[in-house]
């Protein structure tokens, strides 16, 4: 890559475009980086901890440590820059123990951008922590560079020529105010999105040119690079496969790729997902067998829950409660219940709920023999998220191993448990009760429906490089209704903080609607993109649409689902887009070629100039950024 770069230097004429645009991603830039004042970037202050802790030890510090004496500096410093703006703030510059608050900590986060932002930093380790904030922001900035002429560098590859997306694309990347904001702060998202379009460079020179060796330890070697970069990148190994295998396909066998390829990923699909969990139900346990099983003896349909009870770790499964059934039922009395049977008699919970204010179950004793509980259980008034949750609890010596539930029941009411529900269906939505109709709240009370379960090793093994655990973001991803509250408002949250939303996601555009204007010029590239794809199907390079397809499904997946956990627990946290930023190129050309598709539409009915490209293109980015400069000089410097 190095040699490609040196090559268009040599050939000035050639890259003007490229001089161009990288000069308007210097003014651009420069002036996001001075603009925004200091900390106000996400977790800013533990990002540059983190890098001054290896500068001033010359080693990695270990989880947990931090240096006193920086982290007053950096207090100090947020306070005089007015951080604390608006909020009430306890915080203690003299504790001669506890750590100062500078926000959550960095230190475990993989290290290859901060000991990047170490090296120049201890130059000036004596220096006030401000000037150590700007010095690390500049080295962003060159990052920023970097992400730009590897955006070049992918669309000249794929367009030769003149092609309007040569210019484009890179330009985006340099005009974009949320990715320019993000690119000149300290983080390691900017390193994830320099690094991966690096690799993404690699990748296409790869597919597009056939086998070398130096495109081999290119790729090899970036995709290494994105290990030590940051989680979300780290699917860039597995990636690099499909390049790899499409370079040496030899002569007329241009299916020997495609077979390969789809062989290795149905494979993993196999070994990392099986068929047979609980449809509705998430899962918590390390057992190697799914908790839906079919019982002779199961009271309703043919399939109950088994857990089993061990010295592991507890076995559970769950399910969550719409926000819009909890929103209907607080205060409200229900009745909780399910038959219960087990293997050995002995101790076992009935189904219990929890909404955050109360958990609510009951030990009884249980046999082989089926036997239906019910109790009585008020909702409180302050109810989070409701869950409904069958667990093993604590084992000790002498309790049943396997413990059965069926016809799991959560009615409105106050019902006599001495005599069950009758089911009207074997899933148990509906039935009578003392003769009195009911709707059972519980989906698939009796484990009749079936959906896909994530196996122990797979969900511990990309647990380690993603935050969650994919046991529980697959069931999420179906389970749309517990689940909708949380994508309608991270998909807002995406789109505005792709576009141009700073600070800590706290600092909006400025004007009337802007993010609807914005939502719709999205949509429509993405819907141009598609119609463009439709009338070249024929002719589009599928193995470049593999790869990029797959980065953009592993990267915008990954950043949709990164806090899919809220929808069961009570710390919310919505994702902003700087963890898709790493899939910035894909995406910038998805945009570009849906907005050109629409513009040659419109060149072809009314006649229009390749000129009218360019200035919409640049009046569209320039009221863009003048808006966006103004709200960030609004907020910070007009208050």
């Amino acid at each position: 890559m190095i040699f490609r770069i040196t090559g268009w230097i040599r050939q000035p004429e050639e890259h003007r475009e490229l001089g161009l645009v990288l000069l308007l991603a210097c003014v651009h830039g420069l002036l996001f980086l001075l603009l925004v004042p200091p900390w106000q970037h996400y977790d800013e202050p533990s990002h540059l901890e983190y890098s001054w802790l290896i500068a001033h030890n010359r080693t990695f510090p270990a989880t947990g440590e931090f240096n006193q004496a920086l982290r007053q500096q950096l207090a100090a410093s947020m306070v005089e820059h007015n951080f604390f703006r608006g909020k009430a703030t306890n915080l203690s510059l003299i504790s001669p123990i506890n750590p100062v608050w500078i926000g959550v900590t960095q230190i475990t986060k993989l290290p290859l951008y901060y000991v990047v932002v170490a090296g120049p930093l201890s130059l000036i380790l004596s220096g006030d922590v401000t000037l150590q904030l700007y010095s690390a922001r500049l080295i962003s900035f060159i990052f920023f560079l970097i992400s730009i002429i590897a955006a070049y560098g992918i669309v000249r590859e794929l367009f030769p020529g003149k092609h309007p997306l040569v210019w484009m694309v890179p330009a985006t990347l340099a005009l974009l105010p949320g990715f320019v904001d993000v690119m000149t702060s300290i983080n390691d998202d900017v390193g994830a999105a320099a690094i991966f379009s690096l690799f993404l460079w690699a990748c296409v020179r790869l597919t597009v040119r056939g086998f070398t060796i130096p495109l081999f330890i290119s790729v090899i070697l970036l995709s290494g690079l994105c290990l030590f970069t940051k989680n979300t990148i780290a699917f860039a190994v597995p990636l690099a496969l499909v390049p790899l295998t499409f370079s040496i396909s030899i002569g007329k066998r241009r299916y020997l790729p495609w077979m390969i390829l789809v062989s290795l990923a149905a494979m993993a699909l196999v070994a990392m997902l099986g068929w047979g969990e609980a449809a509705h139900w998430y899962r918590q346990s390390s057992e190697q067998k799914v908790t839906r099983v079919e019982r002779e003896d199961a009271p309703l349909g043919k399939f109950a829950f088994q857990l089993t009870r061990s010295a592991a770790p507890t076995s559970r499964v769950f399910q969550i409660i719409p926000a819009n059934q909890v929103d209907r039922l607080r205060g409200k009395t229900l009745t909780l219940g399910a038959w219960i049977w087990a293997e050995t008699a002995g101790k076992a919970r009935t189904p219990m709920l929890s909404d955050e204010t109360q958990s609510t179950y009951h030990e009884v004793e249980v046999g082989s023999k089926l036997k239906y509980f019910a109790f009585p259980v008020v909702l409180s008034n302050n109810a989070g998220r409701v869950q409904i949750i069958l667990s093993t609890g604590t084992y000790t010596q002498g309790d049943p191993g396997k413990i059965f539930y069926d016809g799991i029941t959560l009615i409105e009411g106050n019902h006599d448990p001495s005599t069950p529900p009758n089911f009207e269906d074997i899933n148990g939505r509906k039935g009578v009760w003392q003769g009195q109709p009911f709707t059972n709240i519980i989906k698939n009370s009796s484990a009749e429906d079936s959906w896909p379960w994530v196996r122990p090793w797979a969900d511990h093994t990309v647990g380690a490089y993603y935050p969650g655990r994919p046991s529980f973001f697959v069931p999420a991803l179906l389970d749309l209704q517990a689940a909708q509250w949380y994508y309608q408002i991270t998909v807002k949250q995406l789109l505005q903080t792709f576009w141009a939303k700073f600070g800590w996601a706290h600092v909006n555009l400025l004007g009337y609607r802007p993010y609807t204007i914005l939502g719709i010029i999205t949509l429509s590239g993405m819907l141009g993109a598609l119609i463009s794809f439709w009338r070249y199907r024929h002719k589009v390079p599928w193995e470049i649409i593999t790869l990029f397809g797959a980065a953009l499904v592993f990267v915008w997946i990954g950043t949709i689902t990164r806090g899919i956990s809220s929808i069961a627990s009570g710390l919310i946290f919505i994702p902003s887009a700087r963890y898709a930023y790493a899939a910035i190129v894909p995406t910038a050309l998805i945009l570009n070629i849906g907005w050109l598709e629409i513009f040659q539409g419109l060149q072809n009915r009314l006649r229009l100039r390749q000129w009218v490209l360019r200035a919409t293109f640049f009046s569209f980015f320039l009221i863009l950024d003048s808006v966006a400069l103004f709200s960030l000089y609004s907020f910070y410097y007009r208050a």
